[in-house]
């Protein structure tokens, strides 16, 4: 376990993005792999009243979480609910979260849910048994995910809070975005913790990875802006996406095709934050006020609440027939109690972000 966690993320894989914000149109965001880490600490503090987003994206390594907290002088309880995988049951945390709001006045949370569509069907009879087994046995493996994910993940992997299959077609993955706002200087910084990280198929196995592949697709996280298909925010050759990055010293990163094989549209991000910010009209008021800087981060989050929401209500509209007094409704009844369930979970989620 010791050599697993000490392993270090692949080379390419980037762990911070750094955005000063009300910057000029030309200026690249600095990207920070791995063994960027001392430059990162040693990146400029924004200019006076303005501020700068500091995307971490995946999973971090211990010591990158030490430094960055004793830089921007971080709350503890900020790293410790981010990196927290233990279900309410476990006593390792000693029962201390949720904590009070009151430690917590300066960070929370927002879901990011992805939406996985399968060309083929549950093993099984279609009484739809084969739904109910799989989704006990899914439970199994995201227990045993959340037990082992400490041990087995490397820099940058992406990290996984919940996953449940709606029916033989769809399933959908559940993360989060932590955020924390922090004095910066004369400044401020807000930092933007994304579990969307490398792509899953390379990061620590779970009961979606047996899923992944040519019969499995994700639907994008779909946001209206006027003019938005008249600003395209990357390159695109040969059906792969090219996205310029410049290292810790400030040379370009070679842009390599990145045909990911389950991509995920919070992975684009930290890279389209300033594009994302400018289709809100904020770039200029956003320098001077975290929360307009935080619109794409909210609005991306809430689409994608919205896209769930939307599946879950025809998931429901399906299984009401279903529920006929001339019809057998033992499995219609377990799939509204789980639908029941998500929607409660979902809602005690945005309820805790609203406080």
């Amino acid at each position: 376990d010791a050599k697993a966690r000490a392993s270090p993320p692949p080379e390419q894989a980037a762990l911070a993005t750094l955005h000063n914000i009300g910057a000029s149109a030309s200026e690249i965001p600095s990207s920070f792999r791995y063994h960027d880490l001392d430059a990162l600490l040693l990146s400029p503090q924004p200019e006076r009243n303005k501020g700068q987003v500091l995307f971490l994206q995946g999973f971090l390594p211990q010591d990158w979480v030490t430094a960055i907290g004793s830089k921007y002088d971080i709350k503890p309880d900020f790293f410790k609910r981010h990196l927290d995988f233990s279900s309410q049951s476990d006593h390792r945390n000693a029962f201390s979260l949720p904590s009070l709001p009151s430690t917590r006045d300066n960070h929370f949370e927002l879901n990011i849910n992805t939406i996985f569509c399968h060309s083929t069907t549950l093993a099984g009879d279609e009484s739809g048994n084969s739904t109910q087994k799989c989704r006990m046995k899914q439970e199994e493996q995201l227990s045993t995910y959340r037990r082992q994910l400490r041990a087995h993940a490397r820099g940058g992997d992406s990290l996984v809070r919940g996953y449940s299959t709606l029916d033989s077609q769809y399933s959908v993955l559940e993360q989060r975005i932590s955020i924390c706002e922090t004095k910066n200087g004369d400044g401020w910084l807000l930092i933007i913790w994304s579990d969307v990280g490398q792509d899953l198929a390379v990061s620590p196995a779970g009961p979606w990875t047996s899923r992944l592949g040519p019969q499995t697709s994700t639907f994008p996280i779909i946001q209206h802006f006027p003019g938005l298909t008249q600003r395209p925010s990357a390159k695109v050759e040969n059906n792969c996406v090219k996205h310029v990055q410049h290292d810790a010293n400030g040379d370009t990163i070679s842009p390599m095709p990145q045909r990911a094989k389950t991509p995920q549209s919070t992975t684009l991000l930290p890279l389209d934050y300033q594009t994302l910010l400018s289709l809100h009209k904020l770039t200029k008021q956003a320098a001077h006020d975290p929360l307009l800087a935080l619109a794409p981060i909210f609005t991306h989050s809430a689409a994608s609440d919205v896209q769930f929401l939307n599946l879950l209500e025809i998931c429901i509209d399906e299984e009401v027939p279903q529920l006929e007094p001339e019809r057998p409704r033992h499995a219609s009844l377990e799939n509204i109690q789980h639908f029941n369930h998500l929607l409660s979970r979902h809602a005690k989620q945005i309820r805790q972000c609203l406080r």
